[in-house]
C-alpha cells in the first residue's frame, strides 16, 4: 500500500467531519490523475475493509482482554474498592489454553501491575473466562 491509496482511503473517511478539507484533498489527489472518478468525494463509493487483513488471533485476545477487565470492574465495584486501588490477586477461570495465555496478560492489565505471580487462571469448561467468587473474599 502506498501513500497515494492511504490517502485516497482518508480523504473518504474524513468526508463526513471536513467537507470542503476533503473535497480539496479528492479534486487533487483523484480527479487530477483519473477523470473518471465520480465529480465529488461525496459521490465516491466508501471504503471497504480487506478481510486478508483481519487478524483473528489478535480479535480473541482483545476479547479476553475486554471481559477480563470488565468482570474485575464489576468485582471491584461489588467490593467497593477503589478503582485506582490495584486488586491483591485475581481468579480467573480459562476454558483452554489460548484463553489461557491471554487470561494471564490480561489480568495483569486488570491488576494494573507486571507482577504475574498475582494472577491466578483455572482451568475448566466454562465458555467464556469468568472472575472467580473468591476474588470478592479477597477484600
Amino acid at each position: 500500500m502506498t501513500l497515494y491509496d492511504c490517502l485516497q482511503s482518508v480523504h473518504k473517511l474524513m468526508a463526513p467531519f471536513v467537507p470542503f478539507l476533503a473535497e480539496n484533498m479528492y479534486q487533487n489527489l483523484v480527479r487530477s490523475v483519473d477523470a473518471s472518478a465520480p465529480i465529488s468525494v461525496h459521490m465516491a463509493n466508501w471504503p471497504r475493509a480487506d478481510s486478508a487483513w483481519q487478524n483473528k488471533d489478535l480479535l480473541f485476545e482483545i476479547a479476553v482482554v475486554q471481559k477480563v477487565v470488565g468482570l474485575a470492574r464489576v468485582a471491584r465495584e461489588h467490593s467497593g474498592v477503589r478503582t485506582r486501588q490495584p486488586p491483591a490477586r485475581i481468579l480467573v477461570r480459562a476454558p483452554n489454553d489460548s484463553t489461557d495465555i491471554n487470561v494471564r496478560g490480561a489480568a495483569t492489565v486488570a491488576l494494573q501491575s507486571p507482577d504475574k505471580s498475582r494472577t491466578a487462571v483455572r482451568r475448566c469448561g466454562a465458555p467464556t473466562p469468568a472472575v472467580s467468587r473468591d476474588f470478592q473474599q479477597l477484600y
